[in-house]
């Protein structure tokens, strides 16, 4: 390997750890005791160590979580997705009796977790959500 390789290699490294630290930290109530203990216990950070990052990690915590929102959405791509079509008295979304539906259930994937999104169209729906998905692939197309 090159030094341009094990950089970029290294720096990924870090990139995921960093990550994985912070969605960690997220997961804490956001009091400084919790968080210092966190460190101490799972990233053998000192006393004094634990101490100063808890106390910095809290002050830029809506900071971090806006960040980490942004990232993890980002980052996700479609797995896979199941469709069916079914009549239905009712359903958790809508209300009208005996209407056609399309269930949709799109898994997303991002590294971290897997996402099951279930969507509902009634054939209003359905068509306007083609005709906006074939929008952006003609726009995809032109770059």
């Amino acid at each position: 390997m090159d030094l341009v390789t094990d950089y970029d290699c290294e720096g990924i490294r870090l990139f995921k750890f960093m990550k994985k630290t912070l969605k960690d930290l997220m997961a804490v109530d956001p009091d400084l005791l919790m968080v210092k203990e966190k460190l101490v216990q799972d990233y053998q950070c000192t006393e004094e160590k634990a101490q100063h990052l808890a106390g910095q990690f809290l002050v830029r915590r809506k900071d971090v979580q806006n960040y980490m929102s942004h990232l993890i959405l980002s980052e996700n791509r479609m797995g896979n997705f199941n469709w069916s079509i079914s009549l239905v008295m009712s359903s958790a979304h809508k209300a009208v009796l005996k209407e056609p539906l399309l269930h949709l259930q799109v898994n997303l994937e991002n590294g971290y977790e897997d996402t099951r999104v279930l969507l509902e169209f009634n054939y209003q729906e359905l068509c306007k959500f083609i005709e906006e998905v074939n929008q952006v692939k003609d726009k995809c197309l032109g770059y």
